[in-house]
């Protein structure tokens, strides 16, 4: 009688012992399943940082571009506004030649 007790006690402490185990297995598999959903985020992430450097890069290069484009086109400016300028002066100075005459 004695031993059937503990035969039922102990059997019911193995099964408590199995529905713990089996607990931390589940608790173990949501970890890992968990670590696998931040694995996947920081390469997400690290591919949208990778995404945001080459775009800024390309900016930078547009943006470059885009000032060497200006300077050239003020130095041509410049040199049109310096031409038409002194055909300004020189036609004032036609201008004033035939008032006189």
């Amino acid at each position: 009688n004695n031993i059937t007790e503990k035969m039922e006690e102990n059997e019911q402490i193995l099964i408590e012992l199995k529905q713990g185990m089996d607990d931390i297995k589940e608790q173990q598999n949501e970890y890992e399943e968990e670590l696998k959903d931040e694995d996947e985020d920081i390469e997400l992430e690290e591919n949208q940082y990778e995404i945001y450097q080459d775009i800024k890069n390309k900016i930078c290069q547009e943006t470059a571009s885009m000032n060497l484009n200006k300077s050239a086109l003020n130095n041509v400016y410049s040199r049109k506004k310096d031409g038409f300028d002194v055909f300004q002066n020189e036609w004032n100075v036609l201008n004033k030649r035939q008032e006189k005459f």
